[in-house]
């Protein structure tokens, strides 16, 4: 989940601004202590956006104006691609600000102007790499989180009683609730606020509850208790047990509950296409919404158009693609034009019939 890259800065930003036992001291939570929160994860989130912006535009930059395209350099081709982002990795790492914000930027930014001056078959196979990476990480990373379990210290292993056990099981049941509590106020009032500002399509009650039990956690959450263990003692291994409670219980509880709930409520692929063929028609040239009796192409905002007419030309080596010519179709002018259409068929009929 790409809202998982704002966890560390999030994490980073909080704890250095309240006070935990074990920890080296500070004024606790205050007014002063929320602002320096608030600015400190701004600073790390912008340095490193900017960072992974920077590098993958000299990507995207090397990779137009070199020979790295022709054959016998495809190998240094997909090096390059590959050390790229690790690259903004690092410099961020370096400056103590969040390497995955960067890489994650920088992949974003390479992916719509790099991946466009590669050859087709690094193209193909950088596709066909990544995603046997990511698998081969995913999995990895839920097999270590299983084996974590049993080979980390965890609050049982620090409990000075018999009556803390209810304590700790208490508390865990608590920081789940937490985490759904938390998670509605992240995706009811968001989708409303993009039901408000579109039209079409929307984001119905149905597609919000499934957001909403989708927000599982994973690598990310682990790695930060895993830091926390090693930082704060006794409180830290307190966090990562909680914290891989909720991972076990989002992952296999919620996350194996998925299937049935789409199923249940009827938000599959089919229903999503039935769904959207509803309200959408295709005209000519392009996909027309039907909405106030006018048919129209999706407007492309002005950030869209000043991309393709000049950082696109500018950064690939090509400069249009074919999804990005979508006429407006105006109502009107469509059925002027078929009045002229049906007019002239008419005169050519009766210049014919004159013939005759």
């Amino acid at each position: 989940c790409q809202c998982e890259t704002l966890e560390p800065i999030t994490f980073n930003a909080s704890i250095s601004s309240i006070n935990i036992p074990g920890c080296p001291s500070r004024d606790g939570l205050t007014g002063t202590s929320i602002l320096n929160a608030v600015a400190t994860f701004f600073i790390i989130f912008g340095g490193s956006l900017l960072i992974g912006t920077v590098v993958a535009v000299i990507s995207a930059i090397i990779f137009k104006f070199t020979k790295l395209r022709e054959h016998e350099f495809e190998f240094i081709e997909m090096a390059l691609l590959v050390v790229f982002p690790y690259f903004s990795w690092m410099v961020a790492e370096g400056f103590a600000l969040s390497g995955i914000v960067a890489i994650l930027f920088c992949g974003i930014v390479m992916a719509h102007y790099t991946y466009n001056n590669l050859s087709e078959r690094t193209q193909d196979f950088s596709r066909k790499f990544f995603k046997i990476i990511a698998s081969l990480s995913e999995l990895f990373v839920f097999i270590y989180l299983g084996f974590a379990m049993f080979s980390f210290n965890q609050f049982w292993d620090c409990m000075h009683g018999a009556g803390q056990l209810g304590e700790y099981i208490s508390l865990i049941f608590l920081s789940i609730l937490i985490v759904l509590f938390a998670r509605t106020f992240n995706v009811f009032p968001n989708a409303l606020i993009v039901n408000l500002v579109k039209r079409q399509p929307i984001i119905n009650k149905k597609y919000q509850l499934v957001l909403w039990a989708s927000g599982l956690r994973g690598a990310i959450a682990f790695a930060l208790a895993v830091e926390a263990a090693k930082d704060y003692k006794e409180n830290g291994v307190v966090i990562l047990s909680l914290t891989l409670f909720i991972v076990l219980f989002t992952v296999l509880a919620i996350g194996g509950s998925v299937f049935t709930l789409l199923n249940k409520l009827q938000v599959t692929e089919k229903a999503k296409t039935e769904e959207k063929d509803s309200y959408e028609g295709v005209v000519p040239g392009g996909l027309m919404h039907r909405g106030e009796g006018k048919a129209t192409a999706p407007k492309k905002s002005r950030w869209i158009d000043f991309d393709r007419r000049f950082i696109k030309p500018f950064l690939t080596r090509t400069t249009k693609k074919a999804t990005e010519n979508v006429p407006v179709v105006d109502e009107e002018e469509e059925s002027r034009d078929r009045a002229g259409l049906l007019s002239d068929e008419v005169n050519e009929e009766g210049v014919e019939l004159q013939k005759v």
